[in-house]
């Protein structure tokens, strides 16, 4: 389940995608993002491609 305060509740299965996003750095700060999943068929995420630090200034 997914939810935001202005949006009904999404409803996430096996291979759902929402929203391509990040977690909170910025070029010259760090962040810690902490979660627990568990591991299906040997992992626990897919990854998409590395972001440059140009790329993440150009979108702020």
């Amino acid at each position: 389940m997914w939810q935001r305060a202005t949006v009904p509740a999404w409803v996430l299965l096996a291979g759902s995608a929402f929203n391509k996003h990040g977690h909170g750095a910025t070029s010259t700060t760090g962040v810690t993002h902490m979660a627990i999943q568990q591991m299906l068929d040997g992992k626990n995420v897919d990854w998409l491609e590395p972001v440059s630090n140009a790329q993440y200034d150009a979108s702020l």
